[in-house]
Formats: C-alpha cells, sequence, structure tokens
C-alpha cells in the first residue's frame, strides 16, 4: 500500500512534536537558606532559564515547586551542573560554576547576554569585563577586543609566578580556557595533600552512541532490506537536547540482491521525559555504493528520522526509531520532487552519559 509510509510518518511527526516543550526532570538536590540538602528531580532548561529559577520536585512526589534565586542558596543535577544564588548589581540570579576553589569562576546568560563572574577569598564578587565589536575610524571598519579582562585576572591571580603565560591565553573569555586557567592556577598555588578544587565543570563535549538492526522497503517497489549498524551523537553541556548525529550503516538485500553502506550526516533532536526520549533528526544519509540505482545520479537522500527511548537503566536505554528517506531532488529548487523512497524501522541500545 503506496500510503503506509506518508501514514506512519503523519502519526509519528503528530504524537512526538507536542511532547518537545515537555519537562526533563533530573536526579539533583537543592540547599535551602538555612544550608539544608534536599534531594529530588530538577528541570534541565537551557542556560537563561536556568540563571532565573529552579524547578524542582522532591523524591517520590509529583508536587512541582518554582525556587526564585532569593529563595534557595543553590542547586546541582548529580553528576553535573552546579548553580549558586549571587546578587550582582542589585539582582539576584542564579550563576553556573565552572569551577569552585581556591577561586570561582561562574557564568551567567541574561537578558544582557552571556558573561563570567570571578572571586576568591575577601575579593568581591565581580563581572570579568570582556568588549568586542566594529568599530569605524576615518571610513575604516575595524574589528576590537578589550583586554581589561586579562588586565584583572592578572593582578587577583599574581600569586602564581607563571600567572602571565596562563592569561595571555584567555584572549576571550569562554568556558574552556577559564576552567583550563582556572586548573592551572591550583595546581601552581595548591599547597600538597589539599583539596584545592572542589568542583569543575565537565568537557563542553558529550558523546552518546547507538546501536541498531533493522528492516525496511523502498516505496515503489518489492525491494526489502535489512540494516544494521552504529550511530554516533555529539552534544554540547550548553545543550544537551541537540545533538550532531553521524555513524556507519549497512543495508542487506531480503528479496533481491541489493546492498549498500551509508552515513547519517544529521541534527537530532531529544526531550526527555522521566524515562521516556521523544527523539527526532533531520539531514541526509550519504552512499559510497550500492542503491544508487533508486537514487538516479545522486548518492545521498534526505532523511527524516522519528522514534524514543526508554530508559532501563541509568546509561542504558532501549531504542525504538523510524528513518524515511525522499527524493534527492527535494533540494532542487528548480523541480522540487517531496517524493518518498524508502521507510526503515529499526530497533537498538541507546549508550546515553548521565550529566
Amino acid at each position: 500500500m503506496k500510503t503506509t509510509p506518508i501514514v506512519l510518518l503523519t502519526i509519528l511527526l503528530t504524537g512526538l512534536l507536542p511532547l518537545y516543550s515537555q519537562p526533563d526532570f533530573r536526579q539533583g538536590y537543592i540547599i535551602t537558606l538555612e544550608e539544608d540538602t534536599i534531594y529530588g528531580e530538577i528541570d534541565y532548561r537551557g542556560a537563561l532559564d536556568m540563571g532565573s529559577f529552579c524547578k524542582f520536585r522532591e523524591l517520590d512526589s509529583d508536587s512541582v515547586k518554582l525556587f526564585k534565586p532569593t529563595d534557595i542558596h543553590s542547586f546541582r543535577f548529580l553528576g553535573s551542573k552546579y548553580y549558586v544564588s549571587r546578587e550582582y548589581e542589585g539582582k539576584t540570579y542564579f550563576f553556573e560554576y565552572l569551577i569552585k576553589g581556591m577561586i570561582n569562576i561562574y557564568f551567567l546568560r541574561s537578558e544582557h547576554g552571556d558573561n563570567y563572574y570571578f572571586d576568591k577569598d575577601s575579593v568581591q564578587f565581580r563581572m570579568i569585563p570582556y568588549e568586542e565589536g566594529i568599530k569605524y575610524r576615518e571610513n575604516t571598519r575595524y574589528f576590537f577586543q578589550t583586554t581589561d579582562h586579562m588586565n584583572m585576572l592578572r593582578y587577583y591571580m599574581q600569586d602564581d609566578p607563571d600567572i602571565e603565560s596562563k592569561v595571555t591565553k584567555v584572549k576571550k573569555p569562554a568556558h574552556k580556557n577559564l576552567i583550563k586557567m582556572a586548573r592551572q592556577y591550583h595546581y601552581s598555588v595548591c599547597e600538597e595533600g589539599d583539596e584545592c578544587i572542589i568542583y569543575e565543570k565537565q568537557s563542553p563535549i558529550i558523546v552518546h552512541g547507538e546501536l541498531f538492526y533493522g528492516s525496511g522497503k523502498f516505496y515503489e517497489s518489492d525491494y526489502r532490506f535489512r540494516s544494521f549498524g552504529g550511530n554516533i551523537y555529539f552534544l554540547s553541556s550548553k545543550n544537551e537536547k541537540f545533538s550532531f548525529k553521524t555513524g556507519l550503516f549497512r543495508h542487506t538485500g531480503i528479496t533481491q540482491d541489493v546492498y549498500g553502506f551509508g552515513i547519517p550526516v544529521q541534527l537530532q533532536y531529544m526531550a526527555s521525559i522521566r524515562w521516556f526520549e521523544p527523539r527526532m533528526a533531520l539531514g541526509v544519509n550519504i552512499y559510497r555504493k550500492g542503491l544508487t540505482g533508486f537514487y538516479g545520479e545522486y548518492r545521498y537522500a534526505p532523511s527524516l528520522n522519528a522514534g524514543f527511548n526508554v530508559r532501563i537503566y541509568k546509561s542504558l536505554r532501549l531504542s525504538a526509531n523510524s528513518n524515511f528517506e525522499f527524493s534527492p531532488k527535494v533540494f532542487t529548487f528548480v523541480q522540487a520532487k517531496f517524493k518518498p523512497l524508502s521507510y526503515l524501522l529499526n530497533v537498538g541500545l541507546y549508550f546515553k552519559k548521565e550529566n
């Protein structure tokens, strides 16, 4: 039946899209103003929201409480991001720790943009200054970067004899270079036997993996095929819902001697609702050889995926996914053809590092 792929795709899109706006609660804890620690789950959101509020529910409870920065001292996701309430220029936010120890480096995304902050012992909490942009002088446009942040860091970390070489590498404040500089500072000034770094943010790049097996069919023929392979997902800790997906798969013929190797190049979005994780990916499948007879002179096919994961262990999920391929001519704007070529259903194991 030729309408089967379209009907199935419509059902998947209709069922999954509303789920993407759902909360993403992860294990963590809050520390109250009285310094009591309460464990539960915290809604994992983007950096702008996390700086403004914390949605928390206690263990074995469905009641969600909304905490503002003035309501609690701090909160933390287990094994991951750590936020503390601080006041700056008359407003209170949840600042994210990048590193906590003899010196502290913080990050905040607010309505004013992305900024980094610093304090140390009795040194006042302050923003690390930095500006860049375009200036015009005598009808000439040029790019500028300020260096005030280097002077500030150099002054407050002068007890490190090698601070000059460390600071000059921070040409523009960012997560990676600030964490690296602060870590090296601790190694230089910390006395042997002391635990000077209390917390350090994890690497900004997170990698997930997946193994799968399935079967599919070419839309306008009787050719059926099996498919197996693996996928790799690269995520940024700044927004773990989006990932770059690639990997390697192979199609082998069931009804005909048809085969081919392929590489997915896609962007995936994955939400999380407790143990259930709906996901969708869009991009292309690139083929090295084989199957090209179905795609004309092209060796790639636009691809749309929709599916879900079911958590069975802390870092392990069962996965189910559908893959729809379309005519490459969908990218030719003169005679665009949104023509389905094949559909594939597969199941597998998805390995996800909890953050």
